[in-house]
């Protein structure tokens, strides 16, 4: 389905925000006869907008207007969240939707922990802007040691940002990279 190119660019500019998530909730009117059209739609301006890369959680509203209105959540192969059924009307599937998102972003979350001298302060500044700061201290050699967690997401935007120096600056990461 062709959308108008004013409300396209339209929808651009508000969608530019959108490469900041770390979750998109991809909301489809299921009782619509185009849903899978407007699908590859939203998917093909988030992929024009730099935002594919996003995961993505489905919602599958308004099941309540379908003949056999069953919530449930759909896991990928890997028993992870990929899409839930709801009618958010009806509040029926509400808590599938909540447990899916904090799962969805659970995985997604790394743990890690760097050791910074006084000299690259400016990447411990970067940190507080990227990630969940659990823990600071200090050690006696004057490395500012910062705990975190922090998106997948956020950790390449990070990695970006720093042309890639703050790697050398990890102690500790619970998760490959």
């Amino acid at each position: 389905r062709h959308l108008p190119h004013e409300l396209i660019v339209s929808f651009k500019a508000t969608l530019q925000e959108v490469a900041q998530a770390d979750l998109l909730l991809h909301v489809i009117d299921i009782s619509d006869a185009n849903y899978k059209e407007n699908q590859i739609s939203v998917d093909s301006v988030l992929a024009q907008i730099g935002a594919a890369h996003i995961p993505q959680l489905i919602v599958y509203n308004k099941i309540d207007r379908l003949s056999d209105p069953i919530t449930y959540t759909e896991y990928d192969n890997d028993m992870n969240p990929v899409g839930v059924w709801l009618s958010a009307r009806d509040k029926k599937g509400i808590s599938l939707l909540s447990d899916a998102m904090l799962k969805k972003l659970s995985i997604q979350r790394m743990s890690m922990t760097f050791c910074f001298p006084a000299t690259a302060a400016r990447f411990a500044g970067l940190l507080y802007r990227y990630s969940d700061v659990l823990k600071q201290e200090y050690d006696d050699e004057g490395c500012q040691r910062i705990h975190v967690k922090l998106s997948k997401v956020n950790w390449l935007k990070l990695r970006k940002e720093t042309a890639q120096e703050i790697e050398k600056f990890i102690e500790l990461s619970d998760t490959m990279i």
